[in-house]
């Protein structure tokens, strides 16, 4: 069973790479369209402004964000071709005929029971739970309705394409048209009832910004986990839209006019010279956007072997970079949300807690694009922003990532149980340096704490493994013992009126004497036996 359910994911991981090894590519043209048509960047070089760089700059960023835009039909589509055992170009077709069909049966769901969305003039059908997919409005499932109907149509493709029927008419679905009817009537119920199981689904995600609202810390850390975390699923709009696009995230009142929205509200003060409220927060999930993926790739890149490095570089820099210029983060979340999914909560829980960071140290600065956050920051200035302290947690996010994503990851030294052991030892030399330091701290000077920690030791384990006592009576036991072979050290010093270091120095050696007799000069381990007799 197990090795059924691993076999299964494999091939899950191999059918989702197959798109996504486009997207990589993609991810470096899309940084010079994002580039080009940088508003903050042009206002630096005139000549960006030059109508046949802006129109260059317009058909690259525009011509690969419609990828970027429908990756839903990517996925399906390529994962039916990637899990299709033969003739795959045909398993692909049926894909794209059947991810039509699901949203058009949406669209005809939705029209005929009066379930229609109605755009909205400023932010369209976002926060409303449907999407215009190809010029077609149906439920919005991101990319997870493409991801579920690629899997099927490819499930179904290997099971039904090599059917055959006998007959002057029943032959004409045989093969590759009989995979294509099953999925005609997969793709219709499955468009027919997304119409009703997904909307729930939105209401439950939706019913959490009152939540998120009113829980101070915890919920703007909510708001940041599930904004990451909800991506695949495409209900990360019902996250933040309601904050950043209407009076529960910000509201401004300029004479007669009132602005609501936190983004709508930043902008307002922003260019009016006001100080930023609080409802900046709210704008925040732009950080990690920005900022923490360059600490995911560097972990990627720390982890892949080493004749590997440079062409996982050359796959994962461009794509970090587009998450940071275009905010444009889908290509790299793809890449491990399925096949890596403690990294994925790892990666939302570390987005959550940076915005509650942010927010602790009172940050009301821009935090989307790189390029667009410095120049605005500047010219908003520290007073208002107080960027410094913006971009100081930026590079703590980056070493969080790195390092939470190696140990996750990585099988190198920085592993989990690496880690696990240079903490004991830390705590170990952490428990001599307190001795020390309260040894010190009266103007005294102890040379036989370590010795004399070797020898609590030896009844500690010898209490534990010889005769089988339980935990907590050997851990007084050893208590006790120490206690009493610390009051010769006091003896000397305090009563014998002997210079601390000179005592402890002569103790060292009594100590070392004491511990050897009592386990008979040999290894520590030596004749022990386990309380069970091994």
């Amino acid at each position: 069973m197990k090795e059924k359910v691993m076999n299964g994911l494999e091939k899950f991981s191999k059918a989702m790479l197959s798109p996504l090894s486009y997207i990589s590519a993609a991810g470096l043209i899309l940084v010079l369209g994002a580039l080009l048509t940088s508003t903050s960047l042009s206002a630096m070089i005139p000549v960006l402004q030059w109508t046949p760089i802006k129109l260059l700059g317009q058909l690259i960023y525009n011509c690969i964000m419609v990828i970027i835009n429908n990756l839903s039909l990517m996925f399906c589509v390529g994962i039916a071709a990637a899990l299709a055992k033969k003739n795959k170009q045909q398993a692909a077709i049926i894909g794209l005929m059947s991810y039509f069909m699901y949203l058009t049966a949406g669209n005809v769901t939705l029209t005929q029971l009066g379930m229609l969305a109605e755009a909205d003039p400023m932010v369209g059908l976002y926060g409303t739970g449907q999407s215009t997919v190809f010029g077609i409005q149906t439920v919005d499932m991101g990319v997870f309705g493409g991801i579920l109907l690629g899997l099927v149509c490819g499930w179904v493709y290997n099971r039904t394409c090599e059917k055959q029927f006998k007959g002057i008419i029943t032959q004409i679905y045989s093969g590759n048209r009989w995979s294509f009817t099953c999925m005609v009537v997969f793709s219709i119920l499955f468009g027919f009832g997304s119409c009703f199981f997904w909307p729930p689904v939105q209401n439950v995600i939706s019913a959490l910004t009152d939540l998120i609202a009113t829980s101070g810390n915890f919920g703007l850390f909510l708001y940041g986990f599930l904004e990451r975390f909800l991506i695949p699923t495409g209900l990360h709009h019902l996250i933040y839209t309601p904050f950043q696009f209407s009076a529960l995230g910000n509201s401004l009142t300029v004479g007669d006019a009132t602005y609501t929205g936190s983004y709508i509200v930043m902008m307002m003060e922003y260019s009016m010279g006001l100080p930023f409220s609080d409802g900046i927060v709210w704008m925040y999930t732009g950080f990690t956007k920005t900022f923490g993926y360059f600490g995911i790739v560097a972990a990627f890149i720390f982890c892949a072997r080493k004749e590997n490095r440079k062409k996982t570089a050359a796959v994962l820099v461009p794509l970090a970079f587009t998450a940071s210029l275009a905010s444009i983060t889908e290509p790299l979340d793809f890449m491990f949300c399925f096949t890596a999914p403690i990294l994925w909560v790892a990666h939302a829980c570390i987005s959550g807690l940076f915005i509650v960071l942010l927010h602790i140290f009172h940050v009301t600065g821009f935090t989307t694009n790189l390029l667009g956050s410095v120049l605005m920051n500047l010219s908003a200035g520290a007073d208002k922003t107080n960027y410094p302290t913006l971009y100081l947690l930026a590079l703590c996010q980056i070493a969080v990532y790195f390092v939470v994503f190696t140990l996750l990851k990585g099988n190198r030294f920085m592993s989990v149980n690496n880690m696990i052991n240079i903490l004991r030892a830390m705590s170990i030399t952490t428990v001599f340096a307190i001795a020390a330091t309260v040894t010190m701290a009266p103007d005294g000077f102890d040379m036989s704490a370590c010795t004399l920690a070797s020898c609590s030791a030896y009844v500690f384990v010898s209490m534990y493994l010889w005769y089988g006592l339980p935990l907590f009576a050997c851990v007084l036991i050893t208590i006790a013992v120490t206690l009493v072979m610390y009051q010769l050290t006091m003896f000397l010093i305090l009563v014998c009126k002997i210079p601390d270091m000179l005592a402890t120095c002569a103790l060292m050696f009594v100590h070392q004497g004491l511990g050897q007799w009592y386990i008979g000069g040999g290894a520590v381990s030596t004749g022990m036996r386990t309380p069970a007799g091994a």
